[in-house]
């Protein structure tokens, strides 16, 4: 972590994203195999996959908060401007609400009614109108 804080701001964001991804693979590995030794699962793939799935997770979240945030300050020319790690940071949201939630879940969609041919609000797979 030390060589990332020494890296200015703004410079050399691939260096920059690269160490975020190993800090936030190493992080997802971790915290993963805590996980699958806390909760066994039942099979061996299964706890493969979760690693995996937790590993690859928190590599990716690193490397959007680096990128984005090293991007930022380079575009607004403003490297010590703790907005650029707000930005980061909500791009790293985008991304576990992506994860989370799948965009068909949480869109709002308007269908016609074939026989009144009024349109109809409706939640998909929530039962929510």
């Amino acid at each position: 972590m030390k060589e990332y804080a020494e890296i200015l701001d703004g410079t050399n964001c691939f260096r920059k994203t690269w160490l975020a991804v190993r800090l936030g693979a190493f992080t997802g590995l971790v915290a993963s195999t805590y996980h699958v030794t806390l909760y066994s699962p039942e099979t061996y793939l299964e706890g493969l996959m979760r690693v995996a799935k937790s590993t690859v997770t928190m590599a990716t979240l690193g490397a959007v908060f680096a990128a984005s945030s090293c991007i930022s300050a380079e575009l607004r020319d403003a490297p010590e401007d703790p907005m650029n790690y707000f930005i980061g940071g909500c791009a790293s949201g985008i991304m576990i609400g992506a994860r989370t939630f799948p965009p068909k879940n949480g869109f709002l969609r308007i269908e016609l009614d074939d026989n009144t041919r009024n349109t109809k609000h409706e939640r998909d797979s929530t039962g929510l109108h």
